[in-house]
């Protein structure tokens, strides 16, 4: 009997064991899970809270209290209040009271200054009450960032949008006064600039052609007409070609005629920025600030080039419009050609930039996801680049049409250019699915180096790969270089869709899609190929294409096969012969 009875309470004493280690372990997990729950709020920059509506309390998580900078996990209701910056508090005061009286949600976006380190911070917060208990849980995270992305992804939209809108003024107008007009307009936007000046550059002598603010009658007649060689500071840009900033214009040495200029204006800081192409100095544009310092940051001078490319095609466009007036049939012409222009490129631009505007508006909407953020400034960064390469096509058509496109020939390292397109279009190919394929043939050890425009190469090149990846669902893109018969020999083969034997003269047509079907659903303005053929012909070379419908396409091209007679120069250079034996046959291929 005795046995049976320590059986029995060793059996109890080991229940009471198991127990106890029972509670241990889930004492322990339950310890895990908070750390595990308060890394991730730390680490995603999030927190929860709770009022205790009767004791007027707030309880907060160690990440809410991170965000508002403050210690005590219990605080007073009132003290709370405070964080949050003033012309929030009515906003959030009749949330609250909407979620208790009426179970309104309770999703609200606000700032507040951090209580330790005095900085503002965008924070998102939603909320659900419990009348039982009557307490208020509720989650925050800070948005800042997000927020940040978000203003400069819509502030880069506007200024592509006023870009946009001052080239299809100049499209749509040929006045160039109203162009320049337009121009100065939207660089006070853009920039940040009080005032502004276009002056076009003739035989040494500055000529007004647009202002702003406008000039007063009784201004001094340096405004509107002066030498150059009394400027210095406009010379200094003209002569460099790039923009000239000057801080402070009061704090440098002045002629007589820019003292003038600057004190009836009141000038401080200027950007003095040259309109050229071609080698050319058509004008300068000066933009400035009236009785305060600005400083110039990176993206403002990028935006500054940009006008200034616009403000030099108007003033091109100017000077030919005026002398195809002289002749009746370039006048016809030109008015064929904005007519063509117009009907054409109307809708690729307008398409993107209401994507732009659209998305844009929608970004400002409480209640969005932020999954459908992400995917509307997805739409907005497409639709950029898409602006973009279609505003830069109409500057390179534009110069085409006016016959100032000129060669600019150097040395060039043949294999560097085409492995740095091959390295530049790998990823996109990549992405479709798509093998991409570089080859280059029979070129000799050392016989890289070719007299030619790189620039204009690589612009073909692009061209026609970018078609061939567009065109393109399944199957290879290679992209090759071999000598033949003392010609550089290029080509782009891809296993797209093929062209009709039908179309291959028209391809070359600018704005020509093969058909409507294949124009809406490869978007494009159809510039690419016009560009590249008139690049070719203006290398000495020619472009070919060859394809069929379902079997795909090779557009291939050649130009002479210039060897320079020195690494340094460029001013003699022989035709090469092709060397076979001992030479370079480079493949390089990358598999999907």
């Amino acid at each position: 009997m005795s046995s049976d009875k320590e059986v029995a309470e060793r059996i109890k004493e080991l229940e009471a064991k198991i127990k106890l280690l029972e509670r241990e372990i889930s004492s322990y997990r339950d310890r895990g899970n908070e750390l595990r729950l308060r890394l991730a709020e730390i680490a995603s920059r999030s927190g929860n809270w709770e009022i205790h509506l009767d004791r007027r309390k707030i309880l907060g998580s160690e990440g809410a209290l991170r965000l508002y900078g403050v210690n005590n996990p219990e605080m007073d209701y009132e003290e709370i209040r405070k964080i949050p910056l003033p012309e929030y508090r009515e906003l959030l005061d009749n949330a609250l009271k909407e979620l208790i009286s009426e179970n309104k949600p309770y999703n609200i976006v606000f700032k507040a200054r951090n209580a330790e380190t005095g900085k503002i911070i965008d924070l998102h917060s939603t909320a659900e009450y419990d009348p039982e208990s009557r307490k208020v849980f509720g989650v925050i995270k800070d948005i800042t960032e997000q927020k940040a992305s978000e203003e400069q992804i819509s502030k880069k939209s506007q200024d592509l949008a006023t870009l946009l809108g001052i080239t299809m003024e100049l499209i749509e107008t040929s006045d160039r006064r109203i162009v320049l007009k337009n121009i100065l307009d939207g660089a006070k936007k853009l920039v940040g600039t009080d005032s502004g000046a276009v002056y076009s550059v003739h035989n040494g002598t500055l000529f007004l052609e647009s202002t702003i603010p406008p000039l007063p009658d009784d201004f001094p007649d340096e405004f509107r007409k002066a030498m150059l060689v009394n400027h210095p500071n406009i010379a200094k840009a003209l002569d460099k070609g790039s923009p000239v900033i000057v801080p402070d214009i009061t704090a440098v040495p002045l002629t007589p005629e820019e003292r003038v200029i600057i004190s009836q204006r009141n000038m401080r800081t200027l950007i003095f920025i040259p309109l050229n192409a071609s080698g050319q100095n058509y004008g300068i544009i000066v933009l400035g600030t009236l009785g305060r310092i600005h400083i110039f940051e990176d993206h403002e001078i990028s935006l500054c080039r940009t006008i200034s490319n616009i403000a030099t095609l108007a003033l091109e466009n100017s000077i030919l419009i005026n002398n195809l007036k002289s002749a009746r049939d370039k006048a016809e012409e030109s008015d064929k050609l904005k007519t063509a222009f117009l009907h054409n490129i109307s809708h690729e631009i307008r398409t993107p930039l209401n994507a732009i505007i659209g998305f844009s508006g929608f970004l400002d909407q409480p209640d969005l996801s932020d999954s459908d953020k992400r995917k509307f400034i997805e739409i907005i960064h497409q639709s950029n680049n898409q602006l973009l390469n279609i505003i830069n096509d109409i500057f390179n058509v534009s110069h085409i049409e006016a016959g100032q496109v000129l060669l600019k020939e150097t040395i060039t390292d043949i294999g560097a250019v085409l492995n740095n397109i091959y390295i530049q279009f790998r990823t996109e190919a990549e992405n479709k699915g798509l093998d991409f394929v570089l080859e280059i043939k029979n070129f000799s050890e050392n016989g890289n180096k070719i007299i030619t425009d790189e620039g204009k190469l690589i612009q073909i090149l692009s061209n026609l790969i970018i078609n061939a990846i567009k065109f393109t669902s399944r199957g290879h893109i290679i992209l090759g270089c071999s000598i033949e018969n003392k010609m550089l020999r290029f080509y782009v083969q891809d296993t797209g869709i093929g062209i009709p034997e039908s179309e291959h003269f028209r391809v070359f047509e600018r704005f020509y899609q093969v058909d409507k079907s294949v124009s809406r659903v490869y978007s494009g303005a159809g510039l690419g190929l016009s560009i590249s053929e008139a690049y070719v012909k203006l290398m000495g070379g020619t472009i070919i294409l060859d394809s069929s419908p379902g079997k795909g396409s090779v557009f291939s091209f050649e130009i002479p096969y210039k060897v320079p007679v020195s690494d340094d120069d460029t001013s003699g250079y022989y035709i090469s012969e092709p060397r076979h034996r001992n030479g370079m046959n480079t493949t390089i291929k990358t598999s999907s």
